[in-house]
């Protein structure tokens, strides 16, 4: 994490996106560079601190993401960089968001696509993942019940033909 102090946090390409003023202890705002990059900041005593960024991808990944979600013409695509939760290896990370149907799949390696509804910002559906994949020790089980049946995050998609909950 890299604490930015008062001013507006840097983007990796070095350009220092505009940012609105004013915030409360524990508040995260996503910030759109004009590099396409969407930035995830929390506020702190300390200011600003960049939490992670996410990269826009030309095309969508073919393995493992639903022919539906590619296939929408809003379809938005990023990757991220995550270290952490499996192992602490280095892990690219793959989103793929469709705003208007407020659906994203996100999608590490040769797992799943994790399937999260409710959801318009490919930050957000960044922060669904890592929650989701850094709990260490806990099972599927524990979680399920933790966030119980309508957290808005499943492992897979909805059969065909039904709708999100």
């Amino acid at each position: 994490m890299t604490t930015l102090s008062n001013s507006p946090p840097n983007c990796p390409c070095g350009r220092s996106p505009q940012m609105v003023t004013g915030s409360s202890a524990g508040e995260r705002r996503e910030i759109v560079c004009p590099c396409g990059r969407r930035l995830d900041v929390a506020w702190s005593p300390d200011g600003w601190t960049l939490r992670g960024f996410l990269t826009p991808e030309r095309s969508v990944p073919v393995s493992g993401f639903s022919v539906e979600m590619r296939g929408r013409p809003d379809t938005e695509r990023y990757w991220f960089e995550h270290r952490g939760g499996l192992a602490g290896k280095r892990v690219i990370v793959h989103v793929v968001l469709s705003p208007s149907a407020k659906e994203a799949q996100v999608k590490a390696l040769g797992m799943k696509a994790l399937h999260v509804f409710d959801v318009t910002s490919p930050v957000e559906a960044r922060r669904r993942w890592i929650d989701r994949h850094e709990a260490p020790g806990e099972t599927q089980r524990s979680r399920r019940a933790r966030s119980g049946p309508d957290a808005g995050v499943r492992d897979a998609e909805p059969p065909s033909g039904s709708s999100a909950p």
